[in-house]
């Protein structure tokens, strides 16, 4: 039916997965954020939240100064929210009411003696059995752990299948995201508990996502039509 832009389709459908997720496993009054990482995925990840919670300050931490700096501007004149540059990933979690991870890191990034009571995280980055954004730690405080997709978990999350191994946690105890929302199980059971929300992304979304594009194109006459004979 149509060739779209690949690569928008899959970061505005990554915001989209953890603002979903953000919306039904967060507190009704989170407010603020800490994001570790700051790369081309980040920014979205920031927009998704602003969509389902009313965001009133953020802190971001980049290994890179300078490209941290220049993120948080950007994203203060967009969400016309406070963005600003911490010093450590400790600092830039402190304090706050949701956490998001959005790196390519082997080690950890995120670690359990951090956590607060009543934060949400949501694991982004990590899609490989070999890299790790949380300890062993972060998963043993979660009360909820929840994924986009039960088989992929399975197969990539260095995030989890370390702490299975380890007996940490068992696969029975990680749901997924569509029995959240279908209110199969509750995605926070107190203001207290810590939810940890882990995606590696699936196929469908992004089918969905440029679906909702082509269609919305087609209301209002944009693209190009292609000839398809030779």
């Amino acid at each position: 039916l149509a060739l779209l832009q690949g690569g928008r389709c899959s970061q505005l459908r990554t915001g989209a997965l953890s603002a979903v997720a953000t919306k039904y496993m967060s507190r009704q009054d989170a407010a603020s954020i800490g994001i570790i990482g700051t790369g081309a995925q980040a920014k979205t990840q920031l927009e998704g939240m602003a969509t389902v919670r009313k965001i009133q300050s953020i802190k971001a931490f980049d290994i890179v100064a300078e490209r941290c700096q220049e993120f948080c501007t950007e994203m203060a004149n967009l969400l016309n929210v406070e963005v600003t540059p911490a010093e450590t990933a400790r600092e830039c979690v402190q304090g706050t009411d949701i956490a998001i991870t959005m790196t390519t890191s082997p080690t950890p990034v995120l670690l359990g003696e951090w956590l607060e009571p009543g934060m949400h995280l949501n694991i982004m980055g990590s899609n490989h059995w070999t890299r790790r954004e949380v300890d062993n730690q972060v998963i043993s405080r979660a009360d909820t752990v929840v994924v986009d997709n039960m088989e992929e978990a399975k197969r990539y999350s260095g995030d989890l299948l370390n702490t299975v191994d380890l007996g940490v946690i068992r696969w029975e105890q990680v749901h997924e995201l569509t029995s959240v929302v279908a209110k199969r199980i509750p995605g926070r059971h107190s203001d207290s508990a810590i939810t940890l929300f882990k995606s590696h992304g699936i196929g469908t979304s992004d089918v969905a996502a440029a679906a909702y594009v082509y269609f919305k194109a087609k209301e209002q006459g944009l693209g190009t039509e292609l000839p398809l004979s030779a």
